[in-house]
């Protein structure tokens, strides 16, 4: 899986460049695109492989653990070279700084929202259903 972004048309229907593809490490799924203070912020939910495997390449980010939102920036976001990995901001339920939660894995997917000047993420797991007994 790789994922693509491209620039939708005045229609908002069609589209407005060639799709352009985005080298994000262990893509997976529940891709954003948001655009803060001139930066472009691409989110993602990393998948359940080795992590460690290929990382030495993002030299100083932490490798993210695995089914954990990730991001990517840019300040041109339909230029394939200028992203640039910056690791996890959302760990799994699963998985902590010390990786000792003692919670069970679970997809998760985040939302960043800003309201009345405020920023805010919006998460959801499976795993507060589950906990619940649905």
């Amino acid at each position: 899986k790789i994922p693509k972004i491209a620039r939708l048309g005045k229609d908002m229907l069609s589209f407005d460049s060639e799709f352009v593809s985005i080298d994000a490490p262990y893509f997976f799924e529940a891709s954003e695109l948001n655009y803060i203070d001139g930066v472009y912020y691409y989110t993602y939910c990393t998948d359940w492989q080795d992590h460690k495997i290929g990382w030495e390449e993002y030299k100083g980010v932490d490798v993210p653990p695995a089914c954990s939102m990730a991001y990517m920036t840019t300040k041109t976001p339909l230029d394939a070279d200028s992203w640039e990995c910056r690791g996890a901001y959302f760990y799994n339920a699963g998985e902590n700084a010390d990786g000792a939660s003692g919670l069970r894995w679970a997809n998760n997917h985040t939302h960043f929202i800003e309201y009345k000047g405020v920023n805010y993420i919006i998460h959801h797991t499976l795993l507060l259903e589950e906990l619940m007994g649905g």
